[in-house]
This record gives C-alpha cells, sequence and structure tokens, in this order.
C-alpha cells in the first residue's frame, strides 16, 4: 500500500554520533534534572508534623 504513494523502500542512515552519544547524554541530563526539581524540597518536610495529620 506504501509503494503505490512512491515509497517502495525505505533506507535509514544511522548518525552514531547522535545515536550513540548525544542521545543517551541528553537522556540522562533530562533525568537529572527532573529528579533534582523534583526533590528539591524535601529537606523541608518535617517529619513529626507529617506524623500528626
Amino acid at each position: 500500500m506504501i509503494s503505490s504513494f512512491g515509497a517502495a523502500t525505505f533506507h535509514f542512515i544511522i548518525n552514531p554520533l547522535s545515536a550513540y552519544l548525544f542521545s543517551p547524554l541528553l537522556m540522562i541530563g533530562t533525568v537529572l534534572i527532573a529528579t533534582m526539581i523534583g526533590t528539591a524540597g524535601t529537606g523541608r518536610i518535617q517529619i513529626s508534623e507529617n506524623i500528626k495529620e
């Protein structure tokens, strides 16, 4: 069905530098930033106040 639109075959070209270096670094950086934002307020939590509630 796709060949009727003119795309009979697909040739994927993989850029090794992007696939094996930039993408993993971007994912690691995103996870680290999200973790830092998510855990930024944990030092201000008083356990004794939360137990009372």
